[in-house]
C-alpha cells in the first residue's frame, strides 16, 4: 500500500495498494535517514524498462494470449506468461455460441516508484482489461460477470437477437525492475482487481 504527501506538512492520503502472495518475490525498499521509501521518478533512466512505460508494455504483452509467448522484458511466472496460458483457456472454455473477446490498456494513473536495496525499483502500475461476451443470434447464455451464484442468463432463443454483457476490471501489479547494466527480467508480483464497469444487454 503507498501513501502519499504533496508536501511537508500536508495530509497522507493513498494512492496505490496490491497484494503479493508470500510466494512472491518480496521487495526489499531503501529508505532514508526517517525511514520513508526513497521514491523514484517514472521517467527515470538505467532500468531494465523506464517505470512509465510498465502499463504500456504489460497491456501489449497481456494482449498475446492467443500467440506464442512474445519476446519481452518480463520474467516467466504466475503474472506474466502463466496468465497468457490462462487468458487463452477461459477464451476457449467458452461455449461455441459465444465469442469471447478480452482486452487489455493502460489505466492513464502514475506508476509509482521506489528505489530498493539492490539499486533497482519496485513500482506498482495499474492497467484495464475489458471483457466481453456476445451470444449469436437466437441462443442461450449464461454469463460469468458476476461470480459463482450470481450469474446472468441471456436468452435470445425466442427473439433471435444477439445478447451480450461486458465487464471492465481496473488492476494494480507490482514490477521489480533491475538495473538496465545487470540484463535481468523484470519480475511482476501482486494482483489487485476491482470492478469499473459491468454491463448486460439483450
Amino acid at each position: 500500500m503507498v501513501f502519499v504527501a504533496n508536501g511537508e506538512g500536508k495530509p497522507w492520503r493513498e494512492a496505490a495498494y496490491t497484494y503479493l502472495e508470500l510466494n512472491e518475490p518480496q521487495p526489499s525498499l531503501a529508505v532514508d535517514r526517517q525511514g520513508f521509501a526513497r521514491r523514484i521518478n517514472e521517467g527515470g533512466r538505467g532500468f531494465g524498462v523506464t517505470p512509465a512505460d510498465l502499463p504500456t508494455q504489460y497491456a501489449s504483452f497481456l494482449s498475446h494470449y492467443n500467440e506464442p509467448p512474445p519476446q519481452s522484458v518480463f520474467a516467466p511466472g504466475a503474472r506474466t506468461t502463466e496468465q497468457l496460458t490462462a487468458t487463452r483457456a477461459h477464451v476457449a472454455s467458452q461455449e461455441a455460441n459465444i465469442t469471447t473477446t478480452i482486452s487489455f490498456r493502460p489505466a492513464g494513473y502514475p506508476v509509482y516508484c521506489f528505489a530498493t536495496t539492490s539499486g533497482g525499483a519496485f513500482c506498482l502500475f495499474s492497467f484495464l482489461s475489458t471483457e466481453s461476451y456476445v451470444t449469436r443470434p437466437g441462443t442461450s447464455f449464461t454469463t460469468p460477470l458476476f461470480g459463482p451464484g450470481n450469474e446472468v442468463i441471456l436468452d435470445q432463443r425466442e427473439t433471435g437477437g444477439h445478447a451480450s454483457s461486458t465487464l471492465e476490471l481496473l488492476r494494480t501489479r507490482g514490477a521489480l525492475i533491475p538495473l538496465r547494466s545487470t540484463r535481468a527480467p523484470v519480475q511482476v508480483v501482486g494482483n489487485y482487481v476491482g470492478v469499473v464497469n459491468a454491463s448486460v444487454s439483450s
